[in-house]
């Protein structure tokens, strides 16, 4: 049997607008695909794997990133949507202890990403629109923790971050 290779090769049995291979004597085989769509992986370190990221802030010390060297994949969407990064046990107050961004920070996350910043009791940073894995990794890798207590819970804080795309959502919990 001769390989059909196109429907200009095998006119008389190739479909139309099916592709694939088959011989001449017989209707080419139709594929099936399985699409699988990846979550967003997110990693506030690059030195170690995983959702382990820990750090350490001083009494009356000024404020810390948290993240270094974020790392965020995603190995099927370009754009993100949506992030929510959180300090969970705030354990000092409200008045004490916070995660931030700038002003500046925000509003060029808007202008220059289409990122809307939204901050929820100085304990909750909601990122909403559809922007570029980059952008957002920029974003997210400038806030801020901070504690002006005098005297600080010794206990250890805990941050998620929660990256999503349309709708699959993928938290990362390092701890400061």
């Amino acid at each position: 049997a001769q390989q059909c290779t196109s429907e200009d090769s095998c006119p008389d049995i190739w479909p139309s607008g099916i592709g694939g291979f088959g011989t001449c004597n017989q209707a080419p085989d139709l594929v099936a695909y399985l699409l699988v769509n990846d979550v967003p992986l997110v990693d506030l370190d690059d030195a170690t794997v995983g959702n382990n990221y820990l750090t350490s802030f001083v009494e009356g010390g000024s404020t810390i990133l948290v993240s270094n060297n974020m790392t965020l994949t995603d190995t099927d969407d370009f754009n993100m949507e949506s992030a929510t990064i959180t300090l969970t046990n705030n354990l000092d107050g409200v008045a004490n202890e916070n995660i931030s961004l700038t002003p500046s920070q925000i509003s060029t996350a808007l202008s220059s990403f289409g990122i809307t910043v939204n901050t929820i009791k100085d304990k909750v940073i909601s990122l909403i629109g559809s922007s570029s894995k980059e952008n957002y990794k920029t974003v997210i890798s400038q806030i801020v923790y901070k504690n002006i207590s005098k005297n600080p819970s010794k206990s250890n804080r805990i941050i998620t971050i929660a990256v999503s795309y349309t709708h699959l959502t993928l938290p990362t919990t390092p701890y400061v």
